[in-house]
């Protein structure tokens, strides 16, 4: 846990010891590119849950099992690519 803690600052300040400024940039420009398309890749999985919980509260069990499977699929398949 400390070492993934910790690992981003000490990994940036030892490249900033090296004067490698070239891939800290592209690191810090990952980090930011990263967590804006991990939010709109997880978009659909968020329209499948919305859904599985409409037909949920409408006693519709089936229907909402699928939308509900459906959307962890979706979540597997992004992390699995």
């Amino acid at each position: 846990m400390l070492l993934n803690l910790f690992g981003g600052i000490v990994s940036g300040v030892w490249l900033i010891v090296l004067r490698d400024w070239g891939v800290l940039g592209l690191g810090v420009c990952f980090f930011v590119v990263s967590t804006l398309l991990l939010g709109i890749a997880l978009m659909p999985s968020l329209l499948l849950a919305a859904t599985a919980a409409y037909f949920f509260e409408r006693n519709k069990t089936v229907v909402s099992v699928f939308f509900g499977a459906l959307s962890s699929l979706y979540i597997l398949i992004l992390i699995t690519v």
